[in-house]
């Protein structure tokens, strides 16, 4: 019988290095894949112009929010970071309405109007999906 002291194994630098590496991998691969989901679930607006169904996700005018989904690692936390940027072009607060719902104030003809936004999550369902597969990804690549 063998027994292997796990504190001085994972104290290992070459050990650490190595589930750094691989963790940076397969949450980098998670991130891509959820910011791929949310931005395939955001469709553009068509001739009508109609709006997406409260509890589906938003649809798009101008691609800016679709455009602006990015996903980063964050080394010091070990975790990945997905979801827009602020976009200069919208109000900086309506990705945030849009996945949560809430009101977003507009201007016209210098009167501000304040209108309530039902919630038309994207980022969360994207997410919920990703997650189903992030087992297999994180297997996948400590056995490489």
């Amino acid at each position: 019988m063998i027994k292997i002291n796990t504190r001085t194994f994972f104290n290992n630098r070459k050990v650490l290095r190595l589930l750094d590496k691989k963790t940076h991998a397969a949450l980098g691969r998670f991130g891509k894949y959820v910011r791929k989901v949310a931005k395939n679930s955001i469709r553009p607006v068509g001739k009508k112009g109609t709006p997406s169904q409260p509890g589906q996700p938003p649809k798009s005018r101008k691609g800016l929010l679709k455009n602006f989904i990015f996903y980063g690692f964050d080394r010091a936390k070990r975790s990945v970071v997905i979801g827009p940027q602020k976009i200069y072009g919208i109000k900086g607060k309506t990705p945030n309405v849009l996945e949560y719902g809430g009101n977003i104030k507009s201007k016209k003809n210098k009167h501000i109007t304040s209108s309530k936004v039902s919630a038309r999550p994207y980022m969360g369902p994207a997410f919920r999906k990703g997650k189903k597969h992030l087992s297999s990804l994180w297997s996948n690549n400590v056995q490489k």
